[in-house]
């Protein structure tokens, strides 16, 4: 159970600093002249960012095998989303 969610965390983290790391890329690194980051420190960002916000944890009737389920299919679609948005924005700019 402990590697299951190591791994959903390490998973979703690679997601949240691609879609950060990518996005800083297109918009901040060409507006601001800011350096590009890595995966990893676009995730280290990001954490940092969550660490700020304040945010509530709701308890809902999943399973442990449904809420891993969501926890390793949701990452990789909120980032898909995001750079698709992201994508759109940069080519109409």
């Amino acid at each position: 159970m402990f590697a299951v969610v190591a791994l959903s965390i390490v998973w979703g983290g690679f997601w949240v600093g691609l879609t950060l790391s990518v996005l800083w890329g297109w918009f901040a690194v060409p507006l601001f002249g800011l350096p590009v980051l890595t995966v990893w420190q676009a995730y280290g960002l990001a954490l940092i960012v969550r660490a700020l916000q304040r945010y509530k944890v709701e308890k809902n009737g999943d399973g442990f095998g449904l809420a891993m389920a969501k926890a390793l299919a949701a990452p990789p679609f909120i980032a898909g989303l995001m750079l698709g948005v992201g994508w759109c924005v940069k080519a109409w700019s």
